[in-house]
């Protein structure tokens, strides 16, 4: 078990959401064009969807208490395609005003009957965005159907269950991807539950400004982080500049998530590693909605080099009063995350002390002390790593600068078997 200073241990799970994005705009609907349903066009923030439809009872599903904002909102079969009637669900906290949801959940005469319906709708999506095809191969019992001019629909009827997939894949900016699933069970009702999720990209209101711009950096990746985890991988041997599709969150400029690469191809470590770094990265985009959980699209350029590696002197320096320490992150961190897995290290036991420089960022790379053994390579590599996540105020509680002197941080493993 660790020990160290002022520290307590807790656990936070992390959820990561890879969204495919691009920067370009969405084109705005014309007023016969395929994005307008009857006084609806789609991509119509939900203040503008209300505004166009007057007399239509619109229910909220989510909106800011702070703001007043809907980000959701749905009326009740409002929309006539196919020759059927749906409801239709506007906006998304997460992915804005270019998601739609049209829904219908009626009873059908038959399973041939729920079919026909979904064929219906999705030559009517047809018509406007193109042609849908089926979202994985044919499994057992699964069957392709021939719908509208030029699509084709998944259906499987087996075990009394009947349901139907399809989807078009967006191919540019201006394009929608619409996933159009049916279920229908005799058991229950006969019930035709089908639903068509649109998903565009929502360009961002006025006020948040998205571009890149280093002058208007909140946080980025440390200097700790980024030696430790660049010197982990290898130097490459020339600087390496990767942009990254990302994610940003609206509500505080800090990057969501980033595509790192096409799904079921293998990833180049050093797109992995400039993803992780990414992530890490904060902009003032002038934020007003701490509730807006929207995320926009944005490109961040990732450069990695020989520059984000530092040879640090552990011998010379003074060590510093912990007293006079002000910790910025890192106390929470729970030591068993790093410590090595497997029956070899089950009966080892050491005492370590690790040695860390405070860089001018706050930051601390570490290592052993000098003199200091440890029983295993492994085990060095925990410790060193569990105390990088540490990172303190540049300044001392007198004033004095903490930049350049060392923190210790004496790190126990005992033998679990004697527990």
């Amino acid at each position: 078990m660790f020990s160290t200073i002022a520290m307590r241990a807790m656990r936070a799970p992390h959820v990561l959401l890879l969204v495919a994005l691009s920067a370009s705009a969405v084109a705005q609907p014309t007023d016969d064009g395929p994005w307008r349903f009857g006084p609806l066009s789609f991509g119509m923030s939900t203040a503008q969807a209300r505004a166009a439809t007057p007399g239509t009872e619109w229910q909220v599903l989510a909106a800011s208490t702070s703001s007043g904002t809907a980000y959701e909102i749905k009326a009740s079969r409002l929309l006539e395609l196919g020759g059927f009637r749906y409801d239709v669900r506007v906006g998304s906290r997460y992915s804005g005003s270019h998601h739609w949801e049209i829904l219908s959940a009626a009873t059908a005469n038959s399973m041939t009957d729920c079919q026909a319906r979904t064929a219906s709708l999705i030559a009517e999506l047809e018509r406007r965005f193109g042609a849908f095809d089926l979202t994985a191969p044919l499994l057992g019992t699964e069957k392709a159907i021939p719908v509208g001019k030029a699509s084709r629909m998944k259906t499987d009827a087996a075990r009394g269950l009947f349901f139907v997939r399809a989807k078009h894949s967006r191919t540019s900016a201006d394009d929608v991807d619409i996933m159009v699933t049916t279920d229908y069970d005799e058991a229950r009702g006969r019930e035709c539950a089908i639903t068509a999720q649109l998903d565009g990209q929502s360009p961002p209101p006025q006020g948040l400004n998205l571009a890149w711009d280093p002058q208007r950096l909140i946080a980025s990746p440390s200097i700790a982080y980024r030696n430790r985890s660049l010197r982990n991988l290898g130097v490459p041997a020339q600087p390496l500049t990767l942009l990254m599709p990302c994610s940003i969150h609206a509500r505080s400029g800090r990057v969501g998530s980033c595509v790192m690469g096409p799904a079921n191809e293998t990833i180049d470590p050093y797109r992995k590693l400039a993803s992780n770094w990414a992530v890490r990265y904060q902009l003032d985009i002038g934020a007003t909605d701490p509730q807006d959980l929207t995320r926009y699209p944005i490109e961040i350029p990732v450069t990695m080099s020989a520059a984000d590696v530092r040879e640090v002197d552990l011998e010379n320096g003074a060590v510093l009063d912990i007293a006079q320490l002000r910790v910025v992150r890192g106390l929470a961190v729970d030591p068993a995350d790093y410590f090595p897995r497997g029956p070899q290290f089950s009966k080892m036991s050491a005492d370590i002390t690790v040695r860390c420089k405070v860089q001018e960022d706050g930051s601390m790379i570490c290592g052993l002390k000098p003199g200091t053994a440890s029983p295993a390579e492994a085990i060095t590599l925990a410790a060193i790593q569990f105390a990088e996540n540490l990172e303190v105020d540049p300044k001392l509680r007198d004033g004095s600068s903490a930049v350049g002197g060392f923190v210790e941080r004496r790190l126990q493993f005992k033998d679990s078997s004697s527990r």
